[in-house]
């Protein structure tokens, strides 16, 4: 990764993600990734496999995302980090040094892009 200073990526968009994943989902089924290394901040957005956005969860610093029920608003997780993303929208995180992967799950199928920025 190359050297950046970003306090946040939305503030500098003009500076590309230093790795880009996507990650397939499907239905009510957790899917686990590792952080890359030096990586300290990322943005996820959604998208079905036909193109429309739909919402999803991730647990930053844990693979214990959890699938509660059929709509964004009922998911939950057994850790503090868990973030519900609703349709149509994308999140930036902050990670921590603890962090050292990330858990995706949504109630239906589909993509979600996990961009990752760092300073190394």
């Amino acid at each position: 990764m190359r050297r950046t200073s970003l306090s946040q990526p939305n503030a500098q968009a003009f500076v590309p993600a230093d790795t880009v994943a996507v990650a397939v989902l499907t239905a009510a089924a957790a899917s686990a990734f590792d952080k890359p290394t030096g990586a300290t901040h990322l943005r996820l957005s959604g998208v079905t496999t036909a193109g429309a956005a739909f919402g999803f969860a991730a647990n930053i610093g844990s693979t214990k995302a959890q699938w509660a029920g059929a709509s964004a608003s009922a998911a939950t997780a057994s850790s503090r980090q868990n973030a519900v993303i609703p349709p149509g929208r994308s999140a930036v995180f902050q990670l921590l040094g603890e962090c050292t992967g990330i858990s995706l799950i949504s109630g239906t199928s589909g993509m979600v892009s996990m961009e990752f920025w760092g300073s190394t």
